[in-house]
């Protein structure tokens, strides 16, 4: 069984470098400024931990499509829809972005796919056009 995926490498990228920069960042920061103060070198450690675990998320944020549905990972969700549950996709405007790409299923939800989407109003006049 393969699967596609699809979704912005530009992005994923970019998700990936910003996460591995401001997690050593923040590790360097905590083990080379608070040497003596373990309560806050933890404190950044567990924000280092964290900003790593959020960028891993944003790195594999995509649809992924195989022979039996598609799997949709956004940052903090994941969804998993048989084909017999999509009815179709689209592109409409999503909060602060004018053009996103949805999933429209079978019983009226429409779930967005934060990884595929037009960065402004450019991209979004070519996604229409």
């Amino acid at each position: 069984m393969t699967s596609d995926v699809y979704r912005s490498r530009w992005e994923a990228v970019y998700s990936a470098a910003s996460g591995v920069v401001i997690a050593a960042v923040l590790l360097s920061h905590a083990v080379v400024e608070h040497p003596g103060f373990p309560l806050i070198k933890l404190v950044e450690l567990i924000a280092a931990a964290a900003v790593a675990v959020v960028a891993h998320r944003f790195y594999v944020a995509g649809v992924y499509v195989d022979e039996e549905g598609v799997t949709i990972m956004n940052p903090f969700q994941r969804m998993r829809l048989q084909w017999r549950d999509v009815s179709c996709f689209s592109v409409a405007r999503y909060g602060r972005w004018p053009a996103a790409a949805f999933v429209q299923g079978a019983d009226g939800r429409r779930i967005p796919i934060i990884a595929i989407r037009a960065a402004g109003r450019r991209s979004a006049a070519r996604v229409e056009a």
